[in-house]
C-alpha cells in the first residue's frame, strides 16, 4: 500500500491545511467532522497530528518546502504549533534544489501567510554553512529568516588572509589571536538576518560581531557576508563542487582585526574570498611590532599590504617607534618615534620580520633629523628572547632611501643617491654623488658615513679624492695684505685626501684629513699626510639662506698638518714635520726640522720657525739640544 507521506508530495496549496489533516487520519487519535460556511466540510483534529509531514508547492507546481514534525497542534486554519520540528526549503523552481533545512525544538506555523516563527532554538543546514541562534522568524514570502539571539554561523570556506601577516618563526603562540587556524569561517553576533534570492543567500550581522578565519578574528558592529545559491541537486548532493562560495564579505562600524603580532582597526573591511582581496577603510590603521602605519585605505592582496593616502585624508604614514635620529643622533635618540610620510605605502613580511616599501616622494621626520627620497624601504626583525619566544615587539634593521635623497640634522645637511641607515649600529651610509654640508663647507666623496657627531668621508685610489670646501683663508704669505696691487684675491680652500672625518659639536667643528693630503686655498698650497682643521661658528656672518639646514656659518680658527709639510706660497717653499696655521693672528709655525727656502734668498733652517703674515721675515729658534737656526745663502 503506498504511503500516506508519498500522496502529499503531489498536493497544490489548494489543498492547504486539508492536506495535513488527511495525512494525520488513521495517525492521530480523532478527528471531528464539521462544515465550512456554504456546506464545505471541515475536519479538526481534537488531538496532536504525530509524526507528520506537509508540503507547499508553487502556482507551477515546484516544491517551496516540505515540514515535518514530532507533533503537530492544530490553533485554526492559519496556524498550527509544531513539536520538534524539521522544514526543508527548496528553490521552488525547476531547478529543485534544496536551499537548506531548519529544525527547532517548537514552532508556530503561520500557513496562510507563509511564515514561522518560535523563542526556542534553530538550527539551519545550507550549502557549505550552518546556523544557531536562540529565538527567530522565518517568512517564507519574503524569502528571510530572522535570528533574534545569539546568533552563530559556520561557513566551510574561509575568507581571504586579512593582514598579510604569518606565525612567527620563533613559535608564538596561537593565544596571540586566541584562536587556532582554521580552514573555515565563523560568525557569531547578537542579532542576525538571513535573505535568500535565485543566485545567493546574504547573512546580516548586528550588534557585537565576532568573526574567525584562518588565523585572524574580527570584531565589529556590523557585517554583511553573501554565499552563493546552489545550482542544482542542493546540500545533499555531493558530487556538486561549490567550493569558494563565501562570496563576498563586508564588516562596518568599530572594525578591528587581530592576526598575530598585527592588529587593524578601520571605518569598514570588506573582503573578496574569489579574488583573495580585502579592503580596509575609514582612516583605517595598522599596529605591529615597533610599527604604526594608516592611510585614506589599506588594500591587502597576494600577503602583501598597499597602504594609500588621500587628498580628503592625506597621506599614508608610517610610525617606527623608538628610532629616533634613525641612530645617527646617538641612542639618546632612539627613545623617540619616526614619522613616514609618502603616497603609497607596501607591507609585506620578510624574514621574520616585516617590509615597508614607500613611494610618492617620501618624507620623514625622526627627532632632529628631516629627509625626503624618491623611495624608501624600511626592514624590521622581530626580537626573540633567550627562550626563543617573540617578545611582541621589533627592531629596524636597516632603511634604504634613494632618487634625490636630502637629509637634514641639527647643523649639517646631505645629498646623495642612496641612503642606508643601520639604526642599531648608529650610522648611515651615503652612496652615489654624496654630499654634506655644515655651515658654509661642503664634502665629496665616494662614500660618506653619518654617526652621531661624527661624519667620515672615503674614496677609493683610482677614482677622485675626497674634496672638502671651507670658508676661504687670508693671504698669509710675504706680501703686504693691505695694499691692493700685492693682495692675492681669496678662494674657498679646498682640501683633498682619501680618507675625511669630521666632528661635530655646538662648539666647534673638527675636519680630519689623512692619506695624500693636498690643500689648495689663497696664496697656499700645502701637502702633507694628514691634516687637521678647526672652525667654529662665525655669528658675524648670515646664513645663505633662511631655510638652510647646515647650521651656521663657519671659520677656520685653526690647521695643524704633520707628515712631510710641504708649503708653497708664490715663490717661497717650506718644509717640515709639522705645520701650525692660526690665520686670526696672520702666524705659520713650522716645527720638526722646518726649512725655508725662497729663490734670490737662500734657505733657512732650524728647531722651530715662525711665518708673519705680510712680512719678508721669520722668526727662527733654536732647539733644546743645542740645535742653532742656521742661514744656507745661494752663491
Amino acid at each position: 500500500m503506498p504511503s500516506p507521506v508519498a500522496n502529499t508530495l503531489r498536493f497544490k496549496r489548494s489543498h492547504g491545511l486539508a492536506a495535513l489533516l488527511v495525512l494525520a487520519y488513521g495517525l492521530s487519535n480523532s478527528v471531528l467532522l464539521g462544515f465550512r460556511d456554504g456546506g464545505e466540510p471541515r475536519m479538526t483534529p481534537s488531538a496532536p497530528v504525530v509524526n507528520f509531514l506537509y508540503p507547499r508547492f508553487s502556482e507551477e507546481g515546484f516544491t517551496q518546502w516540505i515540514l515535518r514534525g514530532a507533533k503537530a497542534y492544530y490553533d485554526s486554519e492559519e496556524q498550527i504549533r509544531v513539536d520538534a520540528m524539521r522544514m526543508r526549503l527548496f528553490t521552488g523552481d525547476e531547478r529543485m534544489a534544496v536551499e537548506m533545512e531548519m529544525s527547532s525544538p517548537a514552532a508556530t506555523i503561520r500557513l496562510r501567510e507563509n511564515r514561522a516563527y518560535s523563542d526556542a532554538a534553530i538550527r539551519i543546514e545550507g550549502d557549505r554553512f550552518n546556523l544557531a541562534g536562540e529565538g527567530w522568524e522565518w517568512m517564507g514570502d519574503d524569502r528571510r529568516i530572522e535570528i533574534l539571539r545569539d546568533a552563530a554561523v559556520s561557513f566551510t570556506d574561509a575568507l581571504p588572509d586579512a593582514l598579510g601577516a604569518s606565525a612567527p618563526n620563533s613559535g608564538l603562540p596561537t593565544a596571540a589571536t586566541g584562536m587556532e587556524s582554521l580552514s573555515a569561517t565563523r560568525i557569531r553576533s547578537h542579532k542576525m538576518t538571513l535573505r535568500s534570492t535565485d543566485t545567493h543567500h546574504t547573512f546580516i550581522f548586528h550588534d557585537t560581531v565576532d568573526v574567525r578565519s584562518r588565523d585572524w578574528l574580527l570584531n565589529s558592529e556590523f557585517l554583511e557576508a553573501t554565499v552563493a545559491a546552489p545550482t542544482a541537486g542542493g546540500a545533499l548532493d555531493t558530487s556538486v563542487d561549490l567550493s569558494g562560495n563565501l562570496t563576498h564579505a563586508i564588516a562596518k562600524e568599530a572594525v578591528r582585526i587581530i592576526q598575530y603580532d598585527r592588529t587593524a582597526r578601520a571605518g569598514e573591511a570588506e573582503f573578496f574570498p574569489q579574488e583573495d582581496r580585502v579592503v580596509l577603510r575609514g582612516r583605517p590603521q595598522v599596529s605591529l611590532p615597533g610599527a604604526f602605519v594608516t592611510g585614506s585605505s589599506i588594500r591587502l592582496e597576494n600577503g602583501e599590504a598597499l597602504i594609500e593616502g588621500s587628498e580628503a585624508d592625506g597621506r599614508a604614514q608610517l610610525i617606527l617607534l623608538q628610532t629616533g635620529g634613525l641612530g645617527i643622533q646617538g641612542s639618546s635618540s632612539l627613545a623617540s618615534e619616526t614619522i613616514v610620510l609618502a603616497d603609497k605605502i607596501h607591507l609585506s613580511e620578510h624574514v621574520n620580520g616585516n617590509r615597508f616599501y614607500f613611494e610618492g616622494r617620501v618624507a620623514v621626520l625622526s627627532g632632529e633629523l628631516e629627509m625626503d627620497a624618491g623611495t624608501l624601504t624600511v626592514y624590521t626583525r622581530r626580537i626573540v628572547s633567550a627562550e626563543g619566544d617573540s617578545e611582541g615587539v621589533s627592531s629596524v634593521q636597516q632603511l634604504i632611501a634613494k632618487e634625490s635623497v636630502r637629509i637634514d640634522q641639527a647643523g649639517q645637511s646631505a645629498e646623495a643617491e642612496r641612503v642606508e641607515f643601520y639604526p642599531l649600529e648608529e650610522r648611515a651610509l651615503l652612496t652615489g654623488n654624496p654630499r654634506l654640508f655644515v655651515g658654509n663647507s661642503e664634502v665629496r666623496a665616494d662614500t660618506i658615513e653619518l654617526r652621531a657627531g661624527v661624519s667620515v668621508a672615503r674614496s677609493d685610489r683610482g677614482s677622485d679624492p675626497v674634496r672638502v670646501t671651507l670658508p676661504d683663508l687670508p693671504d698669509l704669505g710675504y706680501r703686504n695684505p693691505q695694499a691692493a696691487t700685492d693682495a692675492q684675491p681669496a678662494i674657498p680652500t679646498l682640501i683633498k685626501s682619501r680618507l675625511a672625518r669630521m666632528e661635530s659639536s655646538d662648539e666647534q667643528t673638527r675636519f680630519i684629513f689623512t692619506d695624500d693630503v693636498q690643500v689648495e686655498a689663497t696664496n697656499l698650497k700645502l701637502e702633507s699626510q694628514s691634516l687637521v682643521v678647526y672652525a667654529l661658528p662665525d655669528s658675524q656672518q648670515s646664513p645663505a639662506s633662511e631655510a638652510s639646514h647646515a647650521g651656521p656659518p663657519l671659520r677656520i680658527e685653526r690647521i695643524d698638518a704633520t707628515g712631510q709639510v710641504l708649503i708653497q706660497q708664490e715663490d717661497r717653499t717650506a718644509r717640515a714635520g709639522e705645520a701650525t696655521f692660526l690665520p686670526n693672528e696672520g702666524r705659520v709655525m713650522l716645527q720638526d726640522k722646518p726649512e725655508v727656502e725662497q729663490p734670490g734668498s737662500g734657505k733657512i733652517t732650524g728647531h722651530r720657525m715662525t711665518l708673519l703674515q705680510g712680512q719678508r721675515r721669520a722668526i727662527v729658534e733654536g732647539g733644546p739640544d743645542g740645535e742653532r737656526a742656521r742661514i744656507q745663502l745661494q752663491p
